[in-house]
């Protein structure tokens, strides 16, 4: 009787370690996965970030206790990511505006114009020469697939470039440069999107 008691623990302990390191896998599997699998595609249409940030949400950023720990591209990506997350709210379902003021819903396009924006500005205060453009990509694909969700028709996401190198006309991807989505990362904490690039 013991004995059986101390194998059903036993089997309920290994049940639940398989489980634990199943969901682990899965979760890794997923993050590095998923930028495989979504597909932007070309056309992709460039454009400088048009946020309209209303003053005291720019100064609450810049107040934030982890914006003098600010001190390289890295940092000022994962800070703008963190920022950007904390303002908005993933909803492709609401009327679209570029006037920021505080919490709100927001999809790609407001998502990539916000980040954009903030970024610019911090990197400009921080002396740290890169920019950020919105990139519209004409193709958004999963799997192969077209998205069947509203506002996946296209898809906007955030590249990365160095300062001086901003004229809209000029630009072209190419590898070396930092391809981001500032929504993604809001859903699923995943910001590098490389991979999904066509």
């Amino acid at each position: 009787m013991v004995r059986k008691s101390f194998s059903f623990r036993r089997l309920l302990f290994f049940t639940g370690a398989f489980i634990l390191v199943a969901l682990v896998l899965s979760l890794i599997l997923f993050r590095f996965g998923f930028p495989r699998l979504l597909g932007l595609g070309q056309p992709h249409t460039f454009s400088t970030p048009q946020a309209q940030i209303h003053p005291e949400l720019m100064d609450q950023m810049v107040k934030h206790s982890s914006y003098g720990d600010v001190e390289d591209l890295d940092d000022l990506i994962t800070f703008t990511m963190q920022r950007t997350s904390e303002n908005l709210y993933p909803d492709l379902y609401h009327s679209y505006s570029l006037h920021f003021r505080e919490l709100r819903a927001a999809h790609c396009l407001e998502y990539s114009h916000f980040f954009g924006s903030a970024f610019n500005s911090f990197a400009g205060a921080k002396g740290i020469p890169f920019r950020a453009i919105v990139v519209r990509s004409e193709e958004a694909t999963f799997a192969g697939q077209r998205i069947p969700l509203r506002g996946f028709e296209n898809h906007d996401w955030i590249m990365i470039i160095p300062a001086g190198s901003e004229s809209t006309g000029q630009i072209a991807i190419s590898r070396g440069l930092r391809f981001l989505d500032p929504m993604f990362y809001d859903l699923f904490y995943i910001a590098d999107i490389e991979a999904s690039i066509h």
